[in-house]
């Protein structure tokens, strides 16, 4: 006997092409579009060539620049938050700002605050 094991078929069936429903070969870089080699057309301008659906080719065309570009806003923006974030909190912490308990300004009073005074700042 052999060490082959017989396969009936009874996987899960291949994807279809979302145009002409022949077997798909992958799906679209740009919309996730399951494609046939004949659907769809090759990037220019990239390290690796992905395949691009000839919707989205007739729409955005065949350069992946937008979807970099969009990932590069995402990241931008996250960057943007957590620097107005820390902004906040180093506002909120600043030693040496008047208080509003009693007028003072507890224990950089009369002294200029040192580094481990600021690292302590809002911790009480």
């Amino acid at each position: 006997m052999s060490g082959l094991v017989p396969n009936d078929g009874g996987g899960p069936a291949p994807a279809r092409c979302a145009f002409c429903a022949a077997e798909a070969v992958g799906p679209c870089a740009s919309c996730h579009t399951p494609v046939c080699g004949d659907c769809c057309t090759l990037t220019e301008d990239t390290s690796r060539p992905w395949a691009i659906c000839l919707d989205c080719d007739r729409k955005k065309g065949k350069s992946l620049g937008g979807a970099w570009g969009s990932f590069g806003a995402f990241l931008l923006a996250i960057l943007v938050v957590l620097a107005l974030a820390v902004a906040a909190m180093n506002r909120s912490c600043q030693p040496g700002e008047r208080s509003s308990h009693g007028g003072h300004d507890g224990p950089w009073e009369g002294r200029s605050a040192g580094p481990s005074d600021a690292m302590n700042a809002c911790s009480g």
